[in-house]
């Protein structure tokens, strides 16, 4: 939780862990912060890729 309130869930991923079921659990991730209300948000960070809805630690 960041001092404003936020809840932050970060799920960090080495680079050779994305798999078909990786796009399911960023969909899920998305889905529980945008139930949860605007102060809730998910990350899917990688090292270097940056599949669709996720992130890496060179552009984040």
């Amino acid at each position: 939780m960041t001092e404003s309130g936020n809840v932050i869930l970060l799920e960090t991923k080495g680079d050779d862990r994305d798999n078909p079921d990786s796009a399911s659990k960023r969909r899920l991730g998305n889905k529980w912060a945008d139930l949860a209300g605007k102060e809730y948000h998910y990350f899917m960070v990688y090292d270097k890729i940056s599949p669709e809805g996720a992130f890496n630690r060179i552009k984040a």
